[in-house]
């Protein structure tokens, strides 16, 4: 999948998209000023977020 079939900007087109392990929705990966990657939405205008909610285990 390319970042072009989720509506990216044009810059962003190439950019590969791929399933979010944890929910399964569409990722994209990008660099951030600082070089540290980051995991973006597939239209490249913001972060993902994982809709899975970790469970808290009582002790």
């Amino acid at each position: 999948m390319k970042a072009k079939d989720f509506g990216a900007p044009e810059e962003f087109w190439n950019e590969n998209v791929v399933l979010c392990k944890r929910c399964g929705e569409p990722i994209a990966f990008a660099k951030d000023e600082t070089g540290k990657w980051i995991v973006m939405r597939p239209d490249f205008k913001g972060r993902h977020q994982c809709k899975i909610i970790k469970e808290v285990k009582n002790e």
